[in-house]
């Protein structure tokens, strides 16, 4: 968000948030777009198959869509699938075989593309997935993270190592690890996705795929802004922004 609203105004733009509610009526998202008359909206953190969000979706308003992707629209969007492969990559260079996957919503491209990641390296490096290693969650919720891990902890064969959502819901993968008496990055692995401040600064420090959030919300800006000001010469693409790996102390090394 700072860094879309920063390179927004370089440009001679405002930004505003938008709600349900301007004063004491309730508006829709394009009902509230055409009552503050703004000249495209960027589309971040929600759910993209609501009706509301698909109205303003289909509407005239140039829309720039952050992790998703919607046909004839501008979509900035992280290497989710790569994201995947390089964690599962990373804990079979550890030693780990038995890498469990535990994802957020399913309605959501992101969460399709990670799994995808998951399951494609899995298979490339001859590895079982039972069925028990895939588990759905929440994104951002460490609670129901915490319940994820402890049926995984509690399968007669457990996984070795499990990949969480997102870095905010490892938290509650600690909360889990402390119930079952065990060690992290030692007695059992986790990885996250994010590479939020907070987890790099926690001991053991977490290895997860650090987000460029802000070249996301740079090409967000900057797409947009030329899809306003050239409406006849601009051609739609889906922008993918790389991730990097950050190697922590939460993927313990497995001998033979």
């Amino acid at each position: 968000i700072n860094a879309f609203k920063s390179e927004a105004e370089t440009h001679g733009y405002d930004i505003t948030f938008i709600n349900h509610h301007a004063g004491t009526s309730s508006m829709t998202f394009l009902e509230h777009c055409r009552y503050r008359n703004v000249d495209g909206v960027c589309l971040a953190g929600m759910d993209f198959f609501s009706e509301e969000v698909l109205e303003l979706i289909n509407s005239d308003l140039p829309c720039a869509v952050i992790d998703h992707v919607f046909p004839s629209q501008i979509s900035i969007v992280s290497e989710n699938k790569q994201g995947l492969q390089q964690l599962v990559n990373y804990a079979v260079s550890r030693g780990h075989k038995k890498i469990a996957f535990i994802h957020g919503e399913l309605n959501s491209s992101v969460t399709k593309d990670r799994i995808q990641g998951y399951i494609e390296t899995m298979t490339a490096h001859n590895l079982e997935i039972p069925s028990d290693f895939i588990q759905e969650s929440q994104y951002i919720n460490p609670k129901k993270c915490r319940e994820k891990c402890d049926l995984l902890l509690s399968l007669p064969d457990p996984p070795t190592c499990i990949i969480v959502p997102d870095d905010y819901s490892y938290l509650g993968a600690i909360e889990t690890a402390i119930d079952h008496h065990l060690t992290i990055g030692k007695d059992i692995s986790f990885a996250g996705y994010d590479g939020l401040r907070l987890t790099q600064m926690l001991k053991p420090r977490l290895t997860t795929i650090r987000q460029n959030t802000k070249r996301m919300g740079r090409e967000a800006a900057d797409q947009i802004i030329n899809r306003i000001e050239h409406p006849n010469s601009f051609q739609y693409a889906v922008t993918h922004v790389s991730g990097k790996l950050l190697e922590g102390n939460t993927v313990s090394l497995l001998l033979d």
